[in-house]
């Protein structure tokens, strides 16, 4: 059990990370990428505050659905985010404001639901963990390809 809270934690201190390093810098407009990092580390804190309250108080009201949000829409939000990053350092004109950004994070809670009805909730983490390493790869090899 100690370990499991300090695990969870170690996921809101690096949450929190993410929507502190996604604020706006003064004199400048939020972008929509930094809106995206911000609403899914808000959605991981989340998480991670309501396991903590599981884990103390033995309470499971809620546990479900925020981990699913975190897991099924957070992660391939945050993932999509890393993804268009890497298509921009491509050449790739890409720069979506905020409101492209709340519609993505609408699709992957619709697509949620779909996989979640099909019992393919699997396919939705397969996904974003290849688009993530594809991703992550491109930004890695950046200087190279420069």
């Amino acid at each position: 059990m100690i370990e499991t809270i300090a695990l969870l934690v170690v996921l809101l201190s690096v949450s929190l990370i993410l929507c502190w390093s996604a604020k706006p810098r003064k004199d400048t407009e939020w972008k929509g990428e930094q809106a995206a990092d911000m609403a899914g580390g808000l959605i991981i804190a989340a998480a991670a505050i309501g396991n903590l309250w599981l884990q103390i108080s033995g309470n499971e009201s809620a546990i479900l659905l925020l981990d699913s949000l975190a897991w099924y829409a957070a992660l391939p939000l945050l993932i999509t985010v890393r993804m268009i990053q890497a298509a921009q350092h491509l050449g790739f004109d890409w720069h979506w404001d905020r409101i492209i950004w709340g519609r993505i994070l609408l699709a992957l809670c619709a697509v949620f639901e779909v996989c979640r009805r099909a019992n393919q909730l699997d396919v939705i983490i397969y996904v974003a963990s290849v688009i993530g390493c594809v991703s992550f790869l491109i930004l890695a090899l950046r200087p190279i390809l420069n």
